[in-house]
């Protein structure tokens, strides 16, 4: 689960919908908020649930750190490189919610919804028997499944409808509405446009890895044969904002 604050309520639950509060920032931001950027209009409960300690670009895409909670949340690597799959039934609690450099698709039984990667900590709750199934991708991995950048999802909490088009949307809506096992149509859905986009972006995976490891920007760039200019843009399209602060998402995310 997500990291939580002291003294917040619950444990931590991933991703937050209209209901939710904003409080203060906990990552400096290096890139300016466009209006929109706080993701207005959402569902109340829609969650991410679990913090990223590690990345890497192989089956098995993200290493957890679980901390209990009142609510019955599962999850399971995906077959899928860079995926995780999660379930939850929202107990009515409310949660707090650190970034933690992923983006996650969710399904809440009614309407599927794409959570951004965040820059500040927010306040989730749900009622209670909400159910969820999710998908979630790790830094530099939802891109590549969406076909948009990152930064443009930056706190936002969408449709998934505006995001990729209502065709493809809604032949997985009709899917879901029609299963009892959620989280494998989304699976290969995830499966299905990874391979529709070339695979994942191995290059932007091995940054989120060394910059997971704490190793210094300017280091990661001479490794990857880019300038510190051309590592800034493609973070900010890759993960949501600039290799400084995501290897601060990161480190606060496996503390």
């Amino acid at each position: 689960h997500r990291r939580t604050q002291p003294g917040r309520p619950n444990q931590p639950s991933r991703r937050t919908g209209s209901g939710a509060t904003m409080v203060a920032p906990v990552v400096p931001v290096e890139v300016g908020h466009r209006p929109g950027d706080r993701g207005h209009g959402a569902p109340p409960g829609l969650l991410r649930t679990t913090n990223v300690v590690a990345l890497r670009c192989g089956p098995m895409a993200t290493t957890m750190s679980m901390v209990p909670d009142r609510s019955t949340y599962r999850e399971r690597p995906s077959t899928v490189q860079g995926v995780t799959v999660w379930t939850r039934v929202a107990d009515g609690s409310t949660s707090s919610i650190l970034p933690d450099g992923c983006l996650d698709v969710v399904w809440d039984g009614r309407e599927l919804r794409v959570a951004g990667p965040d820059t500040t900590v927010h306040l989730a709750s749900a009622p209670v028997g909400t159910a969820y199934a999710a998908v979630r991708f790790a830094s530099g991995v939802g891109p590549s499944v969406l076909g948009v950048a990152a930064d443009g999802l930056r706190d936002e909490r969408l449709l998934l409808a505006d995001v990729i088009g209502a065709d493809d949307t809604d032949r997985l809506v009709e899917l879901l509405l029609t299963t009892d096992d959620s989280s494998r149509h989304l699976e290969r859905w995830a499966a299905r446009r990874l391979e529709q986009a070339g695979g994942l972006d191995r290059t932007m995976c091995h940054v989120a890895m060394l910059l997971g490891e704490g190793r210094a920007v300017a280091e990661v760039a001479t490794e990857v044969g880019f300038s510190d200019r051309q590592l800034h843009r493609r973070s900010l399209a890759s993960f949501g904002y600039g290799p400084k602060v995501l290897a601060r998402v990161l480190r606060l995310a496996s503390s």
